[in-house]
């Protein structure tokens, strides 16, 4: 009697447990609000709409990935942006799956349970670290592979990294101390420079001749925001700027009218940019951009996209100093010597 219980016990015992392992085996699993596509979904509607690639690294057995989704990737606005500007790719690095990318085909030869992609192994570069990000330019020559858990924060430089492409003029440690000033740092507030409207420039020239310098931004430019809390404020910067120039803070989406010359522009509800703007880069508004005009109101030059401390001190010395009247950009560039230090 007493062995017949035990069996009924233990037969009980068996059916709780394999009930609850079920529940839990059919328990969706959390992988936050990000639309994730497939490797080769992604693959081909970037050769339709090109757009940065995201990958996300992770195993099974990977709690930090498990823990990223129901943080990072369950953030609203985080999510909602990776949704609009990437595609977003969630790849198991231990996957048997056959994967076709970019013309390639990769394959697991492993015969082991943890065995690895060779998809995961190219891309992480042979560094098998879970969860690993990998942000990708569309036309796959920019690789920028950042290893370990990222919140919410920690993701936002490497985002705006890659979309307003700041990958193409500087290092991504640069942008990340960068960005880092800007938001992160107190005493950015106790810092300033001297910035004017385009017409309060215009004016002042007229009486104390000096070069302008106007930096093109938006309200919704990321990069934007942080060039101006971090290259203009750093003192080497400022001092000189506040000297030489006329520094114009200027939204290209303003509504001011702008006397330029004998022209005045005015912004319309079907232009995206203020025309002033369009007509100095030819309609092809690049955010941010440094428009640099001489003493006289000539315009000389526009420099486009995001640049750090070290490399606008070059920028301004070339036009500040008037080197751009005697010597090509390329030859001084190789020999300028900063007063500020490299740090990558």
């Amino acid at each position: 009697m007493k062995i017949k219980l035990l069996l009924i016990s233990l037969f009980l015992i068996s059916q709780i447990s394999l009930f609850a392992q079920t529940k839990q085996n059919n328990k969706k699993e959390n992988t936050g609000l990000v639309k994730w596509l497939t490797i080769e979904q992604a693959d081909s509607l970037n050769k339709k709409q090109p757009k940065p690639f995201l990958i996300d690294f992770y195993t099974d057995w990977c709690g930090w990935c498990k823990h990223m989704m129901k943080t990072t990737y369950s953030n609203p606005q985080i999510a909602g942006y990776i949704n609009e500007r990437f595609y977003p790719v969630r790849f198991n690095a231990e996957t048997h799956d056959t994967i076709n990318f970019n013309g390639k085909q990769y394959i697991n030869t492993g015969i082991v349970k943890r065995s690895t992609n060779d998809f995961a192994k190219e891309f992480m570069e042979g560094r098998m670290s879970y969860p690993t990000t990998l942000f990708m330019s569309s036309d796959y020559k920019i690789k920028l592979r950042i290893p370990g858990y990222l919140d919410s924060k920690k993701i936002e430089p490497f985002l705006v990294y890659m979309v307003e492409y700041v990958f193409g003029t500087t290092n991504v440690n640069d942008f990340n101390d960068d960005w880092n000033m800007a938001f992160n740092d107190s005493t950015t507030d106790k810092k300033s420079v001297n910035w004017y409207g385009l017409n309060q420039a215009i004016r002042l020239q007229k009486k104390e001749k000096k070069p302008i310098v106007i930096f093109v931004n938006t309200d919704w430019c990321n990069s934007c925001k942080v060039m101006k809390r971090s290259t203009f404020l750093t003192d080497t910067i400022s001092k000189y700027l506040n000297k030489k120039f006329y520094l114009v803070d200027f939204n290209a989406q303003s509504q001011d009218t702008i006397k330029y010359g004998n022209q005045i522009f005015f912004k319309t509800k079907k232009e995206i940019f203020h025309p002033f703007i369009s007509q100095i880069e030819n309609k092809r508004v690049v955010l941010p951009s440094l428009i640099f005009i001489d003493e006289n109101g000539k315009i000389l030059s526009s420099v486009p996209f995001y640049h750090n401390a070290y490399e606008a001190e070059t920028i301004i010395h070339f036009f500040g100093d008037n080197y751009y009247k005697t010597q090509k950009w390329e030859d001084f560039y190789k020999t300028f010597k900063h007063s500020l230090t490299k740090k990558y």
